[in-house]
């Protein structure tokens, strides 16, 4: 499956981005990565990913998202992550990551609280 993704704005300040295939090394996670930062950038400070349809990801992709995570909190923000495969929490918590970034089993979970 290819990789593409899907940024849905809630508001000035919170987005919703849906990613979609493999988040690996390469042309594409560089793509997403300036798409996420580019979001910071312009003032989004709540950014929740839905990775429901991502097959896998890759330390190159954890390492983007730790950074991005750092980001927001800096601005006072939040990076939520929703919907990830088994593979994909097996490599958070084996990785420690788990506990450095907020997992939500879900959209809906992960939309609880989210940017009101």
């Amino acid at each position: 499956m290819a990789h593409e993704s899907e940024i849905t704005h809630l508001d000035s300040a919170s987005a919703i981005v849906t990613v979609r295939g493999r988040l690996t090394t390469g042309s594409h996670l560089s793509v997403t990565q300036a798409q996420l930062t580019r979001l910071v950038d312009t003032g989004v400070t709540h950014l929740l990913i839905d990775l429901s349809s991502v097959e896998y990801l890759d330390s190159a992709a954890l390492g983007m998202l730790i950074q991005i995570n750092g980001e927001l909190r800096t601005r006072s923000g939040e990076l939520r992550l929703a919907g990830a495969n088994a593979r994909i929490l097996s490599l958070l918590r084996l990785t420690g990551t788990e506990q450095m970034l907020n997992v939500y089993p879900d959209m809906e979970s992960g939309r609880t609280g989210f940017a009101s």
